[in-house]
């Protein structure tokens, strides 16, 4: 699987198709002829860092066995039960985000959480990476989810699971 059809964390009707090999997306309303119709995941545009804010795409998704975070370039298999995220508030509107594999920080930054009304889903992209991460139940509930067993009733399940 090299292409996969992504849809905006924050906006249900933009879809992006995502390059698993070059981890970039190209900007689409429609899936192309190397993607599936369903979307296999999330993708978002965040603002990484406190004063130098670099914009970086973020993506969590499957590949039909396993869930995957991408975030600048590298790939984090999140069904592993040794990687887990969290989130911690910081100060009025700074949230520090971690990414631990077997207790070690393997990747860690600060950014601005002022949206929290501005998704589809509910909180924001970092918020779902942890609360896959929560539990081997949550993993694989969210692996169900992303891979359709539940077709059309993604946004609801998200929903509930909130």
């Amino acid at each position: 699987m090299s292409k996969i059809l992504l849809q905006d964390f924050a906006d249900e009707t933009k879809h992006c198709v995502f390059d698993v090999g070059q981890h970039f997306c190209v900007f689409s309303k429609k899936a192309s002829e190397n993607t599936s119709d369903n979307p296999k995941g999330f993708f978002s545009n965040e603002k990484l860092g406190l004063l130098r804010r670099k914009t970086t795409l973020i993506v969590v998704f499957t590949d039909g066995e396993a869930l995957h975070m991408g975030i600048d370039g590298m790939l984090y298999n999140l069904s592993d039960p040794v990687i887990v995220a969290h989130r911690r508030r910081r100060w009025f509107g700074a949230t520090h985000f971690t990414l631990l594999e077997n207790a070690r920080v393997i990747l860690n930054f600060h950014y601005w959480n002022g949206r929290t009304d501005r998704s589809g889903m509910g909180g924001e992209i970092f918020e779902y990476a942890e609360r896959i991460t929560k539990s081997v139940e949550s993993r694989n509930e969210f692996l169900k989810i992303l891979n359709g067993m539940y077709e059309g009733m993604l946004k609801r399940i998200w929903q509930e699971l909130l």
